[in-house]
C-alpha cells in the first residue's frame, strides 16, 4: 500500500518536581538511539531495548497466539503485554499465549531487568471501517469503481500538503491508493442520530459531489509468518495511515478542529469544534492522562492512556495486530481505555487538544456491545515517513494571520524611494543624474526593504531574547494564558533566524541558590541539581520566518513571592545553543514590572496565538520539594501568508 507525515513535532510536557505547567505548543513516540526523528526534532529520551528492538519480538509473539491484543511500553519503561482475559490467571498469561510471551518476558529482563507485566482486556483489536460503511472525526464514504458506497470511515486531522493542497489524515485501511471518497451527512450517521450500535447507513452530505482520492495508504505490514523477514517489523513500517487530497474543484476546506458532535443536527459539525493546537509524542509520561477521540459511529469518547479500574498499566510506544476481512497487520502506536465501533477508523484521537493520533482498531463486539480499548496509531511516527513527508497538520487559527507579515514591508518602501529620486533629476543633466539617482536609489530601497521583514530573519545568526531580565513577583503571575497575554504577564522567550521549520527546544532551569531560599514554604519552585534535568522543558517548531517563541509564568496557586529568584533559559535548536536569564524579585526590589529590557529589538509579543490553551497539568515528585506554586508555559506559532 505505499509508505506513511512528517510535520511538527509537540513535545508533550514532563515535571521533574510538582509544577504545573499547560501548552499550546506547535509542535512525539519515545525512541532508541536508532529511531529516526525529524530534521531539528529531539526525540524523547529512549528506553533500553525500545520498539525498534521490540517489534520482531512482538511479530512473533501475535504470530505464535491470537488472544494477544497488543505488546509495549507502560509506565517506568516496563514491557506490558495486553492478553484476551480468558487467556490469563491472576497476574499470569495461560496457554498459548503464555508460551507465545516467554520470549517476551525474556526480553524484558534483559532490555529493562523489570518482569513483564500481563494486562487482561476484552479482545484483541478490530479495523473499526463499517463494510457498507472537514473537521476531525467527520465521518465519509468511500466509493467503488462505479461510485457507490463501499465502506465507512471517520476524518483525523486536516492537513496541508506539500503543494498547499487541502487534504485529510486518516486510516490507512480504510481504503487503498486511488480510493475515491465522498463527506457523509452527520446528522445520518450513528453519532447524529444517536444510534451509536444499530446498523450504519449511508447517506450523501452533498450528493454528486466527490470529495477527492486517496493518494497515499499504508496498513501493515502484515502479520509474522514463519520465514518472514523480521527486519521489515519497525516502528516505522508499522503504520496505519491514509491521506485524502481533497479536489481542487471541490468548496471543501479543512479546519485545525475536532468535532464534538453537538451541532449533527444541522449538519454543521464545524459550528461547534475542539481546538488542535500541536502534535504530541505519545510517552509514558502521558499515561494515566485522557485522550479524546471522535468519530462518525460512536461520536466523542475519552479515557484514561490506562485501565485504572484494573489496576493495570497501558500501553504506549506499542504494536497491535489489527485485523480487517483480508487479514492482520501490525500497526505502532498506543492503547486507550474507551470505546470504538466499526466506522470510527481514522477519527481523530487528541490529549490536551494536541494531535496524537487516529483510530486504528477496537475491540468491540458487536454481539456484546461491548469493548473496553481502542488502538490509536500514533501520528507523530507517521509524520516522520517518507509517504507522508510535507504535510503538515493544520491547527486551530491557521487560518487567520495570512495578511499581516507581508503587506507593510512590501508595498511601503518600494513605492516612495522609486518616484522621488528618478523624476527630480531627470530634466537639468540628463546623462549623469539620471543614471545615478534611478539605479542606485531604486535598486536599494527596492530590494533591500522588500527582502528585510521577509527573509532576513530566515538568514540571520540565531539569537535569543526575552522580554524582561527582571520582573516583580507580582507581574510575573497569572490566572491563566488570557490574562497572562493580554497583560503581557511572565516572560516570554523568542529565538529569531532559526531555520523554517526547525525545531526549538527551551529549557528552564531554577537556580539552586534562589530556589532554596524558598525550600519548605510549600510553594518553592524546585531547583535542579548541577543544572542536570530541566525543570521544565517546551519544543516550539519555528515558523516560516525562522521564529520560535514561547512565554512562562506563575500560576496563582502560591504567593507571588513563591517565584522570587533566578532562572536560566537554554534554548537548542539544530545548530545553535543559546542561554539567558531573568530574575524574578520582590516587588519591593524594584523590579521593571515585565518591561522590555531595552535590547531595542522586538520582543515578539505580536506573534499571534495559534489556539487556544488546555489548561495546566499537574505533576507529582516523590522525594523532591513539594511545592504549591506552579509555572505555565505556552508556545505559538506565527503563521505568514504563505501558509
Amino acid at each position: 500500500m505505499g509508505n506513511p507525515i512528517k510535520g511538527n513535532r509537540f513535545v508533550a510536557l514532563s515535571a521533574a518536581v510538582a509544577l504545573g505547567f499547560g501548552t499550546v505548543a506547535l509542535t512525539a513516540p519515545a525512541a532508541t538511539a536508532a529511531d529516526t526523528a525529524p530534521e531539528g526534532a529531539s526525540a524523547a529520551p529512549a528506553k533500553a531495548g525500545g520498539p525498534q528492538a521490540l517489534a520482531p519480538v512482538a511479530a512473533k509473539a501475535f504470530n505464535a497466539s491470537d488472544e494477544i491484543a497488543a505488546i509495549g511500553y507502560g509506565k517506568d519503561g516496563q514491557v506490558v503485554a495486553q492478553v484476551v482475559k480468558k487467556s490469563v490467571e491472576g497476574e499470569e498469561a495461560t496457554g498459548k499465549a503464555g508460551e507465545a510471551l516467554e520470549a517476551v518476558a525474556t526480553f524484558a529482563q534483559e532490555t529493562t531487568k523489570k518482569d513483564l507485566v500481563v494486562e487482561p482486556v476484552a479482545g484483541t483489536y478490530k479495523a473499526t471501517a463499517a463494510d457498507t460503511d472537514l473537521v476531525g472525526g467527520a465521518g465519509y464514504i468511500t466509493l467503488d469503481g462505479q461510485g457507490s458506497p463501499q465502506g465507512l470511515c471517520s476524518f483525523g486531522f486536516p492537513a496541508t500538503g506539500p503543494n498547499g493542497e487541502e487534504a485529510v489524515i486518516s486510516a490507512g485501511h480504510c481504503g487503498d491508493e486511488g480510493t475515491q471518497t465522498a463527506v457523509e451527512k452527520p446528522s445520518a450517521s450513528n453519532a447524529g442520530t444517536g444510534d451509536i450500535h444499530g446498523e450504519a447507513k449511508t447517506d450523501f452530505l452533498h450528493p454528486g459531489q466527490a470529495l477527492g482520492e486517496m493518494t497515499y495508504s499504508e496498513f501493515g505490514p502484515a502479520m509474522y509468518e514463519p520465514g518472514d523477514d523480521l527486519s521489515q517489523y519497525t516502528p516505522e513500517n508499522s503504520q496505519d495511515f491514509s491521506v485524502i487530497t481533497v479536489d481542487e474543484g471541490s468548496d471543501y476546506t479543512g479546519k485545525g478542529e475536532v468535532t464534538d458532535w453537538t451541532t449533527s443536527d444541522s449538519d454543521v459539525l464545524a459550528e461547534s469544534t475542539v481546538d488542535v493546537t500541536g502534535v504530541v509524542d505519545v510517552t509514558e509520561d502521558h499515561i494515566g492522562q485522557t485522550a479524546v477521540r471522535s468519530g462518525r459511529t460512536s461520536g466523542v469518547q475519552e479515557g484514561p492512556i490506562n485501565m485504572e479500574a484494573n489496576n493495570a498499566t497501558a500501553i504506549v510506544d506499542g504494536f497491535a495486530p489489527i485485523g480487517d476481512e483480508t487479514g492482520a497487520y501490525m500497526v505502532y502506536g498506543f492503547a486507550v481505555n474507551t470505546l470504538g465501533i466499526p466506522g470510527d477508523s481514522g477519527g481523530a484521537v487528541t490529549i490536551d487538544g494536541q494531535a496524537a493520533g487516529i483510530v486504528s482498531g477496537s475491540n468491540y463486539n458487536p454481539a456484546t456491545q461491548e469493548g473496553d480499548f481502542v488502538w490509536a496509531a500514533e501520528l507523530y511516527q507517521g509524520l516522520q515517513n517518507e509517504g507522508l513527508s510535507g504535510y503538515e497538520i493544520k491547527t486551530a487559527g491557521d487560518e487567520e494571520p495570512t495578511e499581516e507579515p507581508t503587506e507593510d514591508p512590501t508595498e511601503d518602501p518600494t513605492e516612495e524611494p522609486t518616484e522621488d529620486p528618478t523624476e527630480d533629476p531627470t530634466d537639468d543633466p540628463t546623462e549623469d543624474p539620471t543614471d545615478d539617482p534611478t539605479e542606485d536609489p531604486t535598486d536599494d530601497p527596492t530590494e533591500d526593504p522588500t527582502e528585510d521583514p521577509t527573509d532576513d530573519p530566515t538568514q540571520e545568526p540565531e539569537a535569543l531574547a526575552l522580554s524582561a531580565e527582571e520582573i516583580e513577583a507580582s507581574q510575573f503571575v497569572a490566572d491563566g494564558e488570557e490574562q497572562a497575554e493580554a497583560e503581557d504577564r511572565g516572560v516570554q522567550y523568542t529565538v529569531t533566524g532559526a531555520e523554517p521549520g526547525e525545531e526549538v527546544t527551551f529549557d528552564t532551569y531554577a537556580d539552586i541558590d534562589s530556589a532554596a531560599a524558598n525550600a519548605g514554604s510549600e510553594a518553592a519552585p524546585a531547583a535542579d541539581e548541577d543544572r542536570g534535568e530541566p525543570a521544565k522543558s517546551v519544543t516550539v517548531t519555528a515558523n516560516e520566518n525562522g521564529v520560535a517563541s514561547s512565554r512562562i509564568w506563575g500560576m496563582t496557586t502560591a504567593d507571588a513571592s513563591a517565584y522570587v529568584g533566578e532562572y536560566d533559559v537554554v534554548a537548542t535548536s539544530d545548530e545553535d545553543v543559546h542561554e539567558a536569564t531573568f530574575t524574578v524579585v520582590d516587588d519591593s526590589d524594584g523590579g521593571n514590572g515585565g518591561e522590555d529590557d531595552g535590547n531595542g529589538e522586538d520582543d515578539g509579543n505580536d506573534l499571534p496565538r495559534t489556539g487556544s490553551t488546555t489548561g495546566p497539568l499537574l505533576a507529582g515528585a516523590a522525594g523532591l520539594v513539594a511545592v504549591g506554586g506552579a509555572l505555565v508555559y505556552i508556545a505559538r506559532r506565527r503563521h505568514t501568508a504563505a501558509e
